[in-house]
């Protein structure tokens, strides 16, 4: 419950102002919502979007190959945070960042 309270209580506390964000949603457990995933790849003019799995009786899937294909497209280069990933630079084990004082 708290956090769909919250941006109410940012704003009304000055933490936060009303603002608009071009954003979609896609429920990944509806085969036919495949082509919103189409059009943000193809678009590319969205902020942020959701990939949702909300299930629903007698609604066909997407296919999990559907969504793999299309986050390997629209991500091609893995992320700094992703298993695996080299990672941000990091000062040798050890060793201080350069300018930090030593005692």
């Amino acid at each position: 419950m708290a956090h769909q309270l919250f941006h109410y209580y940012a704003q009304l506390t000055g933490q936060a102002v009303p603002a608009t964000l071009a954003y979609d949603y896609v429920n990944v457990a509806r085969a036919d919502h495949s082509w919103r995933l189409r059009r943000l790849l193809r678009d590319r003019d969205r902020l942020v979007f959701c990939l949702n799995d909300a299930p629903e009786d007698g609604v066909e899937p997407m296919h999990s190959d559907t969504v793999t294909r299309f986050l390997q497209a629209f991500f091609p280069l893995p992320s700094e945070f992703e298993c695996g990933s080299p990672g941000p630079s990091r000062p040798a084990e050890g060793r201080r960042p350069s300018g930090g004082a030593s005692r």
